[in-house]
């Protein structure tokens, strides 16, 4: 037999016990439909990661009271400081380290916000205007953003704005935050950021910062800072100059460090690397459920050598070789991954689909659809390999005897 008769004979063999069949195919369909939708999902959220990074200013170093390399980082509002401390004569030495252009202090807790009755509990930035606007990408959609001259001032984040209240915020509003009246002067446009959450922030003058938070901080401390690097120096020799001088300033080795001294590179590599683990994780799972599927599709072609015996007898009385029943049985195998793994991708670009309606960003890539669906035939043929082996070793004369 040529190729296209092993093929149609192969067709033949599978339409005759079509309910097996697609059972078959269904275990390799869940098994493509779940590696085209995780890790369709994780290179999604790849994507997205690497699109909200690409809109933080490549000069901006940020100083923390937190060892992220020991307290992971997933964005900066679920950074929970440990016992490190950040003080005014951080402040003046880093402003003093050489390819620091501008550096900014900033007061960051939580607070009651008031407006109209109802009151919520708000993210407070005390900030330092002008150089934080240089420092943070955040563009505003109405009135302005906070001058060094602003007192009894706030700007609020868009859905602090428009979603937090029963009634929308407007600029002019007056709104309480815990208990000192405050006009807005300003509302940001929606950044849908998860590093940052400026969303779901107000943002006032710093030193109004220092008044409403005295209790909650010690003297001279301060919640972070911003840096802006010189043009002209690289960020990150001037990253690691400030990273010495406060090793130096709080008198602890890299191992023991406290604080966090992070730029654009920093943020990308560590949120990479939870990505990756995710990603492996993801696909682990994926291959696990074709792998059951895999086991149903060996069951059923050793199934299908044990009713076909007598059919390999004939085959091999008139001719046919070992490597043509060989060939065969792999070829059903084969066609049955292949089937299951059209379909999978077919289902698992729908399911992602949908998932796109409801704001879940997930990347299908044509190297994934490809590689799915060689995988998926790969996996057929090799679940058949056994079978399709004990198939062509079969005597011939048993082979006819049997019934």
């Amino acid at each position: 037999m040529n190729l296209r008769e092993r093929f149609d004979f192969a067709l033949h063999n599978l339409r005759y016990r079509q309910l097996r069949t697609w059972l078959t195919v269904l275990g390799i369909v869940v098994g493509i439909a779940s590696i085209i939708i995780l890790v369709g999902l994780a290179g999604g959220l790849k994507a997205s990661v690497e699109k909200k990074l690409s809109q933080f200013d490549a000069s901006t170093i940020i100083i923390m009271p937190t060892n992220l390399e020991k307290s992971g980082f997933t964005g900066f509002s679920s950074i929970t400081p440990t016992t490190g401390k950040l003080y005014e004569r951080d402040y003046l030495k880093v402003k003093n380290v050489e390819g620091v252009k501008s550096i900014t202090r900033i007061i960051n807790n939580r607070a009651p916000v008031a407006y109209r009755g109802k009151i919520i509990s708000s993210s407070i930035y005390a900030v330092e205007p002008e150089v934080f606007k240089e420092t943070a990408s955040f563009t505003v959609g109405e009135g302005r953003f906070l001058t060094d001259a602003d007192r009894g001032a706030a700007v609020l984040g868009y859905s602090v704005a428009h979603d937090s209240f029963d009634e929308e915020i407007n600029v002019g509003s007056t709104i309480e935050v815990a208990g000192r009246k405050y006009q807005v002067v300003g509302i940001l446009e929606k950044t849908g950021s998860s590093f940052t959450q400026f969303d779901n922030a107000i943002f006032i003058q710093f030193d109004e910062g220092r008044t409403i938070f005295s209790d909650l901080l010690l003297p001279n401390e301060v919640s972070s800072m911003r840096a802006v690097v010189a043009p002209g120096y690289d960020v990150g020799e001037v990253r690691d100059r400030i990273e010495q001088v406060l090793l130096n300033t709080h008198k602890v080795h890299e191992e023991d460090k406290d604080f966090s001294v992070i730029d654009s590179t920093t943020i990308g590599e560590q949120v990479n690397s939870i990505i990756n683990i995710l990603t492996i994780f993801l696909g682990a799972v994926a291959i696990i459920s074709l792998l059951v599927g895999a086991i149903g599709v060996s069951n059923t072609m050793f199934m299908a050598v044990m009713e076909r015996t007598h059919e390999i007898g004939v085959l091999k009385a008139i001719g046919a070789t070992k490597g043509d029943i060989l060939l065969t049985f792999l070829i059903e195998s084969g066609i049955i991954g292949f089937v299951g793994g059209i379909i999978g991708i077919i289902l698992g670009i729908m399911f992602s689909v949908i998932l796109g309606i409801f704001g879940v960003e997930t990347m299908i890539t044509p190297e994934l659809v490809v590689a799915s669906s060689l995988f998926a035939f790969a996996v057929g043929m090799a679940a058949g390999l056994i079978p399709a082996k004990n198939a062509s070793d079969v005597p011939a004369i048993e082979a006819l005897r049997y019934e």
